[in-house]
């Protein structure tokens, strides 16, 4: 059989497998999102992908933390807030016209009086949360499962979806404001350059962003711009090739700027994100002491691999141009990659939008180059391994977010778990 008519084959799936994957997933939940990894692809596959995140961020529950307490803080504020839908309106409307007491956002709350709308326990808030984020991840990904070049099965595809996922993985939902922005901003940004013509649909969805997370104003705005910016390619080019000394600079070389000759409200958030207090929660989350120069190493050797996927992809510009859906993209990519390494050296800010162009990275190095060249999706994946190994085992990201249980435990004692609780 022709690959093209496996790959055609394998969208149309047998019930059976319907009914098998949902019974094992009842059985055992994470056997069978192992078991969907297989055949990443089918629609069956991407129901217990959703199945799976839901019942995770059912069990998240602040254990022995260290350095994820943003799971503990969000936690306690869904146990101590309590909103009414007059409180909502308000908020809604001190939101739009900019009052005084104005929330930073609305995601947050919304969803807090959701959940509690239907129960008191913090789980559900959780739940919840996991809805909208596995929305746009999955649909993103499905970008990636849905080419013909994606073959069911290859430890490549496999390092592709990993690295493609593992910047906002459902770990991060732990904070759901930030990490469901950015998949929003994937998705988007997918959809509006498949579009032949400017699409207000999809720039609307990303005006969407700040609504969640008050950081992705920024992104708005660099986004605007760069929709004339990409128009002429070799700007971007040298832009980014302009950049790529400020992706290595040190905070400490900027902390002294004054920064007051900025519009006084831009000027406070530049400031907030420079300010020693900040900077030094930053180091101890990149493990303090001497262990934080390890981390600067390995991050820059992460950096430079990263960079040499927009250099590489420049020189396949001729494919490139060849697709309508891909070319307007690359140019804003081109750009977007060379704003973030101008902001590297904030703390937090810079990190964050380096997520997104990952993100971008791996999606780009497989509509454009895979299946060549695989050797170096393995130095890409060993570049990420000591902030893989820093979340998963060092920082114990999973340990201290839900439960061991739920790799062994069936569906309805996972359910179960947490059922009656209100508080923490």
């Amino acid at each position: 059989m022709s690959f093209s008519n496996r790959y055609v084959g394998k969208s149309v799936e047998d019930s059976s497998e319907w009914i098998f994957k949902i019974v094992f997933f009842i059985i055992y939940p994470f056997g069978a999102f192992l078991l969907s990894l297989r055949n990443a692809a089918s629609k069956s596959s991407y129901l217990i992908f959703f199945l799976f995140g839901v019942v995770f961020c059912w069990h998240m529950n602040p254990v022995d933390l260290m350095r994820y307490d943003d799971l503990r803080g969000i936690m306690e504020r869904v146990v101590s807030t309590n909103l009414t839908w007059n409180d909502v309106c308000k908020q809604i409307a001190a939101y739009f016209t900019m009052a005084d007491d104005s929330p930073k956002e609305l995601y947050e709350n919304i969803l807090i009086f959701i959940s509690k709308s239907f129960s008191r326990n913090p789980h559900l808030f959780f739940a919840l949360a996991a809805i909208p984020y596995l929305i746009f991840m999955l649909n993103s990904l499905k970008q990636i499962t849905s080419d013909r070049k994606f073959r069911e099965g290859s430890i490549y595809c496999l390092i592709v979806l990993a690295l493609f996922v593992f910047p906002r993985d459902i770990i991060t939902v732990q904070n759901p404001r930030f990490t469901t922005g950015v998949w929003l901003i994937i998705y988007a940004l997918i959809q509006f350059y498949k579009q032949p013509r400017f699409s207000l649909r999809y720039y609307v969805l990303i005006l969407m962003a700040p609504f969640i997370h008050s950081g992705f104003w920024p992104f708005v705005f660099l986004f605007t711009v760069g929709l004339y910016v990409s128009k002429f390619p070799k700007i971007s080019l040298w832009l980014l090739y302009l950049s790529i000394p400020f992706s290595y600079l040190s905070y400490e070389l900027l902390s002294t700027v004054d920064f007051s000759i900025l519009p006084s409200s831009m000027a406070v958030w530049v400031e907030n994100y420079m300010s020693e207090d900040k900077y030094a929660a930053y180091v101890m989350n990149e493990g303090a002491s001497g262990f934080y120069w390890v981390a600067q190493g390995m991050t820059a050797f992460r950096n430079t691999v990263y960079l040499l996927i927009p250099i590489y992809l420049w020189k396949q510009r001729d494919k490139i141009n060849e697709r309508l859906d891909l070319n307007r993209f690359f140019q804003f990519y081109l750009y977007l990659y060379a704003v973030v390494n101008f902001i590297q050296f904030v703390p937090v800010v810079g990190e964050r939008y380096y997520w997104i162009v990952q993100i971008l990275s791996i999606f780009f190095w497989f509509k454009v180059i895979y299946p060549k060249h695989n050797k170096i999706l393995l130095l890409i994946l060993f570049s990420c391994s000591y902030h893989i190994l820093r979340r998963y085992v060092y920082g114990g990201a999973v340990a201290s977010s839900v439960p061991l249980e739920i790799f062994y435990t069936p569906l309805p004692s996972l359910i179960v778990d947490f059922w009656g609780e209100s508080g923490i």
